[in-house]
């Protein structure tokens, strides 16, 4: 089975298992945690892996030398952004026990890990390497997956409080490194050491994608984030559980946005049209085609899995399904325009998703709590999406049909793209 068919059944498997075994309220103070140190992690790299897979794939023998540079600048950044964090997190996680605020501060150690093995993708992105970059992908859900089975092992009491979660995921990552580093040092080429030059390099174009990024994951985490400080965690754990189910299918169109950027960066700009036409129409029709499948699936299987104590969460599904899937298409429509070297663009893009984000919540959350939340990620999915697309047009001079309307040729390019999607033996090893 492909590496994206297996994260596509880790998601379901690990999201079910941290519902059964966590319940709505431990469940909520898990995303809480979580949330905040995945902010802090995207912060914290500020914008170099798109830097890194950018820089990569135009200079494939500084490889080594980009990759190192990209990992000291952002060691760096992360010590002043953990002690930040470290300081503001009982605003951050208002709503909180004590004890969870305490683990909080132990589990900031991640966004350390993250940094170090993280970057690592980004080069063998860049590189093409997509076969080995295919195969790590599935080491942190491997990690994930071992920890909530651990748990549910070793746990002496039932549910599981989230700070015991926490705590083993935490010992778990440190292998993370241990298992990237060596892999990737074999298809990346040295010489590792910082230089100036790259650090200029990486930054020049990081700092325009990193405002893209940070919007991105601040409008994608905004409502969870203000759910911890303003609601009960049992109302943000409905909510999360409801957030990742709808979020499992759409991995598929993520994964045609993570070959986007190094495809079009390595084409010749007399092909940029057909390349971009053919990726953004290609993300609609497994869109639209996975979204439906899900969202007929859901009511079938969602309390069968997650359990009664969730059934206030299926309601929301109807709105967040379609959400994650516009969410989804508009990944790759930024990795488009990364791809294109109009990192400034997709800064844009996200400037508008976040805008839209921040007065609906401010309007529907509050009074509406797990339905406002809902339709406000929806609306502001649709802005960005529809943003997204205006500046991709302007850019390439195509159509919104060349960009949208499915061709009875894409199918058979659908078919090329999802292979390279989903290829995990290939010439790279």
């Amino acid at each position: 089975m492909s590496a994206n068919g297996l994260l596509l059944v880790f998601g379901l498997v690990t999201s079910t298992l941290a519902a059964r075994l966590l319940g709505p309220q431990g469940r909520g103070e898990l995303a809480a945690v979580q949330n905040l140190v995945g902010l802090v992690s995207v912060l914290a790299l500020i914008g170099l892996p798109d830097a890194v897979t950018y820089m990569t794939s135009k200079e494939q023998n500084a490889s080594g030398e980009l990759l190192v540079t990209a990992v000291l600048i952002s060691g760096a950044v992360a010590v002043a952004l953990v002690l930040l964090a470290i300081f503001f997190i009982p605003i951050l996680l208002g709503s909180q026990r004590e004890s969870i605020l305490d683990i909080g501060r132990y589990y900031l150690l991640s966004v350390f890990i993250y940094s170090v093995a993280g970057l690592p993708y980004n080069s063998l992105q860049g590189s093409l390497k997509m076969n080995v970059w295919n195969m790590l992908k599935m080491v942190s859900p491997t990690l994930w997956l071992g920890t909530l089975v651990l748990s549910w092992l070793s746990s002496p009491s039932f549910p599981i409080p989230a700070e015991y979660v926490l705590r083993l995921h935490l010992i778990a990552l440190m292998l993370y490194p241990l298992v990237v580093l060596p892999i990737t040092k074999r298809f990346i080429s040295g010489p590792y050491r910082f230089s100036t030059r790259a650090a200029r390099q990486l930054t020049r174009y990081g700092l325009p994608s990193f405002l893209s990024v940070a919007l991105q994951q601040l409008k994608l985490r905004l409502d969870q984030l203000l759910m911890a400080v303003f609601l009960p965690p049992r109302v943000l754990g409905l909510y999360a559980v409801s957030v990742a189910w709808s979020a499992i299918a759409p991995l598929i169109i993520n994964a045609i946005g993570q070959v986007a950027l190094p495809s079009i960066a390595n084409v010749k700009a007399s092909q940029d049209r057909k390349v971009v036409s053919k990726m953004m129409r290609g993300s609609v029709i497994v869109a639209c085609i996975l979204t439906t499948t899900w969202g007929f699936v859901t009511p079938l299987v969602f309390l069968r899995l997650m359990g009664e104590q969730f059934r206030e969460a299926l309601g929301i599904l109807v709105l967040l399904i379609p959400a994650a899937g516009v969410t989804a298409m508009n990944s790759v429509a930024s990795q488009i325009l990364k791809g294109l070297g109009r990192p400034k663009d997709a800064m844009f893009v996200e400037m508008a998703g976040l805008a839209a984000t921040f007065i609906l919540l401010a309007v529907l959350l509050v009074p509406y709590q797990l339905v406002g939340a809902s339709w406000a990620s929806l609306i502001s999915c649709l802005v960005s999406f529809a943003f997204a697309l205006h500046r991709i047009a302007r850019a390439t001079s195509l159509s919104m049909s060349e960009l949208l309307i499915p061709r009875l040729s894409d199918w058979a390019s659908l078919k090329g793209l999802m292979f390279r999607v989903f290829r995990i033996r290939g010439s790279n090893y």
